[in-house]
Parts: C-alpha cells; sequence; structure tokens
C-alpha cells in the first residue's frame, strides 16, 4: 500500500482533523471559509497560516479570506469542483485503493511516449474515457502516456500552457480518483 505525500500546504486529513496551511506573508488577516463561516488562521511565524479543524471529511469546500476581501481558493488545492475561481475541495489521497504496489516500472530506453491531450483524445475528453483507450494504445506498441493539461485551469478546454493551480487536476477532466484509477 502506498503511503499519501505529505505537504507542509494546503488541506491535509489527519488524526486532529482536516489541518489548513498557507503561506501568506504579505497578509494583514487570513480567513479560513467553511459553510459559510470564517475561522481566523493566526500568524505562527515566517508568513505561515495554520488551523486544524476536527471533524471535516474528503469534499469539504473550503476558501481563504485575505485581508477581508473576496474569497479565493487554496493556491495548493488539490481539486477544484467549480474551476480555479471557486472553492477548494479536501482530498484524501490516502483513501485510494491503489493496486499496482509491485510494479517496478520500465527500462527508459523502451519508453515508446504518446503525448496525450486529455480533452481531445476522446469525444468524452475525460480521464475515465482516456482509461478505455489505454488497451488500444498498448497495442499500438505505446508504453507511457504523458498527459496534458493536468494542472486546474480557467475554462473546459486548454493547452495546458497556463495551469494555475499545480496540485489540482482539472476537473473538466474528472475528479482526483479518475486520474488516479488512469494511471
Amino acid at each position: 500500500m502506498r503511503r499519501a505525500h505529505s505537504m507542509p500546504f494546503g488541506a491535509e486529513i489527519g488524526p486532529e482533523g482536516v489541518r489548513f496551511a498557507l503561506w501568506a506573508p504579505t497578509a494583514k488577516s487570513v480567513a479560513l471559509v467553511l459553510d459559510g463561516k470564517e475561522h481566523p488562521l493566526e500568524d505562527q511565524g515566517e508568513g505561515w497560516r495554520r488551523l486544524t479543524v476536527p471533524g471535516l471529511r474528503a469534499g469539504t469546500r473550503y476558501g481563504y479570506r485575505i485581508d477581508g476581501d473576496l474569497v479565493v481558493p487554496d493556491p495548493a488545492s488539490r481539486f477544484q469542483p467549480e474551476d480555479v475561481s471557486g472553492l477548494s475541495a479536501v482530498v484524501d489521497p490516502a483513501a485510494f485503493p491503489w493496486t499496482d504496489g509491485s510494479w517496478a516500472g520500465r527500462p527508459f530506453e523502451e519508453a515508446v511516449i504518446y503525448e496525450c491531450h486529455v480533452g481531445t483524445a476522446t469525444p468524452e475528453g475525460t480521464y475515465a474515457a482516456l482509461g478505455d483507450k489505454l488497451e488500444a494504445l498498448r497495442d499500438l506498441g505505446v508504453t507511457a502516456v504523458e498527459l496534458l493539461p493536468l494542472a486546474d485551469f480557467k475554462g473546459t478546454r486548454n493547452w495546458g500552457y497556463d495551469g494555475v493551480l499545480p496540485y489540482a487536476p482539472d476537473s473538466a477532466y474528472g475528479t482526483p480518483d479518475d486520474l488516479r484509477r488512469l494511471v
């Protein structure tokens, strides 16, 4: 079983609840916004703001209000169900049931790389639909798939050169678990 990659920033599910961490060194005030309620994040030094909220789970929507202005998404969001300007969603990467623990990879010199634009590779333009094409790609001789675009971007289709939330796969193509299934 794989362990999820822990990050010092963003939203992370832990034993005490969901830990929210944001680096905002020039902000005068930062509040976590959950269900329309604001929870102040105190400056903990060197620009870091952190708060752990018990009882939250994957799927919880949240954002940050910086200096009393607009609510913005988490720059370290792992999923933006309502596009890049909407609220972020808490994701539990450890909950996915990986089944490839014994796979050791392939030698690079054997790589036949297929650069694939997720939004145009299938009529549906989704990770799930692309997953349905993997056997055909294998039969073609492809041994590796390079996905683009991957980082979340504004809108539903994009070339992938201007992703704005690098930790969040774009919601137009599916959920983080849809991407995990494809991998």
